[in-house]
């Protein structure tokens, strides 16, 4: 019996030798690496230590929707049998990146902010991955977290119809037309709210199915009822002093010339300064093809065909 005791005690002082051959320590990082901090007969001295930790429970999310420009919360369980030293979460938006979690409540936590990494895609899923180590520097698994998804949509506004392609304005308002019966000049905030709504005039019948165009004074917007109108946002449409150009064809989406241009429709407005007889009403522009292809286009009016000259008579 004496002779097994002994054994047993020589083979622990060979491996581990004795308490005044180890390196005294303060923390963890004093001792080399493969080697942990601990107390051992009152004192603190690295002990050897070849286990790994263990990554577990990874999760990621949001408060609400993931916000390309959020942040995502990321949680994870890490174990070792004596000493986790750190845990780290990264994103695959870039895997050389890595950013420090910190222990709460039994959990290692991390908000990692999406702004500061790439994001080259309208949304997409994005995968959370938590590494650690223990106390003598030995790297854990990788554990991933299922994938989250991570959008630029911002909110999303119920117009209640189809709407046209927006048109924005200096202060981030989106302004669409509306294929309704009333309220079809609609203005969104930038934070999806909405702003104001306007009827067209003519009993308020047309659909707008043509994106607006926003100037630097007004609104343009074309009608159904073949009318180009001319209004100022927030204000009766149209405002006192605007003009309603009549005969002016809109098309529908994918026709040609369904699109009003801002420039185009800037010179149509210098235009029509002159050829308006009366704010609000009907002008002459309407009743002439070639005048009103050249206000919208800018082009000039073809000349018309000059005569032939006569050829002298025999006589």
């Amino acid at each position: 019996m004496k002779r097994v005791l002994l054994v047993s005690c020589l083979a622990a002082a060979l491996g581990c030798g004795s308490v005044d051959e180890k390196q005294a320590c303060a923390a963890s990082t004093d001792c080399p690496a493969g080697q942990y901090c601990a107390s051992a007969e009152g004192e603190r001295r690295c002990w050897p230590d070849a286990d790994p930790p263990a990554v577990s429970g990874v999760s990621a999310s949001c408060t609400a929707a993931c916000l390309r420009d959020g942040v995502l919360h990321v949680e994870a369980t890490v174990t070792d049998a004596n000493e986790v030293l750190d845990a780290a979460a990264t994103l695959d938006l870039d895997s050389g990146r890595s950013f420090s979690m910190a222990a709460s409540g039994g959990k290692w936590v991390a908000d990692v902010p999406l702004r500061e990494l790439p994001f080259e895609a309208f949304s997409r899923d994005v995968v959370a991955t938590v590494t650690a180590r223990d106390g003598a520097r030995n790297p854990s698994n990788a554990a991933s977290a299922p994938a989250v998804s991570v959008t630029r949509l911002r909110w999303t506004y119920n117009a209640g119809a189809p709407i046209t392609s927006p048109a924005v304005m200096g202060d981030g308002t989106a302004v669409v037309g509306v294929s309704s019966t009333t309220d079809q000049l609609l203005a969104i905030r930038a934070d999806g709210t909405k702003r104001w709504s306007l009827t067209i005039p003519a009993g308020g019948s047309s659909f707008v199915t043509a994106a607006p165009a926003v100037g630097r004074d007004a609104i343009w917007v074309g009608s159904e009822d073949f009318t180009l109108y001319r209004g100022e946002g927030g204000r009766a449409f149209p405002p006192a002093g605007s003009a309603r150009i009549r005969g002016v064809r809109v098309r529908a989406f994918g026709e040609r010339g369904g699109v009003l241009l801002p420039d185009r429709l800037a010179a149509a407005g210098r235009r029509l300064r002159g050829a308006v007889a009366e704010p609000g009403r009907r002008g002459e522009l309407g009743r002439d093809p070639v005048r009103r292809r050249r206000a919208l286009t800018g082009s000039p009016s073809s000349r018309p065909e000059e005569p032939r000259s006569r050829r002298p008579s025999r006589r």
